[in-house]
């Protein structure tokens, strides 16, 4: 009954072609739309169980939720939960001492990815003919930027889903310095991506005065150029300039089949360490998706920024069962599915009795631990 909610709804929106699009983004929208419900409906049909569980550990000292999913053996969606290879060439970018950290590091079957390649080439048409008939580009030249990028990121898309594997991972740091943040992610055909930077920002420098400052090539780390703009605060976003100072420094860098960012002060230093460390921990294994954070930090960091009681007393709570302040969702592969978990541990929960105490009744500690 709910599919079939949906599909009409699907169908509805489907019916005719939107404000200023073309006939032919309209056909191309409208195939997309279909083949997505296909597929949803496919992998409904295909589905053997769906599993929900709670737990406390006390020996884990966490409660977890779990949702596991499993398809019927030999279907096509039993084959796209094997997520048979789940190491990284990004472990350099994972470090537990990290306010956040995140990866996804899976395999997937590559006939599910010729046809999100399909869905691709549909898109890129639809988006450079809204480009081309777009009124309020002020030039060709960014025009043909325009459509050169987009041709370009669809090209490493379908590279990277070719490939049969994905493969990224990012942390973020919080200290008394501000927040820094890097990630990465194997990319096939990176360095394409690298020429469409240099001509944005050439053309951008030329036609806008205020555009940011650009330092192109300002490091170079094994085959892979690094670029740095750096974006000025205003005087009065007094949080971010505590966060940042006052002025915002990202960086980018891409080779053959890498893509590196970083944010915040001294991310080309981490940015550096990382891609050494990922060098010497080649095939190292990690879940198939985890994000996971540590509560106690990112509660500090906000308390200092705000200067808020409430927050500094949730992480003082957070921090108070030593080494189970985390709270994560992580992916994981079972024989014919997948396993999602949400987790929170002992100090969590601590610091969410003590949110509710600042709403109720002082003196309360809820936590089963």
């Amino acid at each position: 009954l709910m599919m079939s909610q949906i599909e009409v709804g699907m169908q509805q929106s489907i019916q005719q072609p939107l404000p200023n699009e073309t006939e032919d983004a309209f056909e191309a929208r409208r195939a997309i739309a279909l083949q997505g419900m296909k597929d949803v409906q496919k992998m409904i049909n295909e589905l053997e169980s769906v599993t929900v569980g709670f737990n406390i550990d006390q020996t884990r000292q966490s409660v977890h939720f779990d949702v596991g999913i499993t398809a019927k053996e030999g279907s096509d969606t039993a084959k796209q939960f094997t997520y048979e290879d789940t190491t990284t060439q990004l472990a350099g970018f994972l470090t537990e001492s990290a306010a956040t950290q995140m990866n996804m590091s899976t395999s997937f079957d590559t006939a599910q990815a010729e046809q999100i390649n399909i869905s691709l080439e549909t898109l890129r048409t639809q988006a450079i003919d809204q480009i081309q008939n777009d009124p309020t580009i002020p030039n060709e030249e960014l025009r043909g930027l325009a459509i050169k990028a987009i041709s370009t990121f669809m090209d490493v898309g379908k590279a990277t889903l070719s490939s049969g594997k994905i493969d990224m991972a990012a942390s973020m740091d919080l200290t008394d310095e501000g927040i820094s943040v890097i990630a990465a992610a194997i990319v096939p055909q990176a360095e394409q991506l690298d020429q469409i930077v240099r001509d944005l920002v050439k053309i951008a420098t030329e036609q806008d005065p205020s555009f940011p400052e650009v330092e192109i090539d300002a490091q170079k780390k094994g085959d892979t150029s690094f670029h740095v703009i750096r974006i000025p605060i205003p005087e009065y976003e007094a949080e971010a300039r505590s966060a940042f100072g006052d002025t915002v420094e990202i960086s980018i860098g891409m080779g053959p089949d890498r893509v590196y960012i970083g944010v915040g002060k001294d991310n080309l230093k981490r940015l550096s360490a990382a891609i050494d460390k990922s060098a010497a921990n080649k095939g190292e294994k990690v879940s198939a998706a985890l994000l996971k954070s540590s509560v106690s930090k990112m509660l500090q960091f906000a308390a200092e920024q705000t200067q808020d009681l409430n927050l500094q007393q949730a992480a003082a709570a957070a921090a108070s069962v030593t080494g189970k302040d985390t709270a994560s969702m992580e992916l994981t592969a079972i024989k014919n599915g997948a396993r999602y978990r949400i987790e929170l541990e002992a100090g969590v929960l601590k610091a969410i009795a003590v949110a509710i105490m600042t709403l109720s009744e002082p003196g309360v500690d809820d936590s089963p631990f």
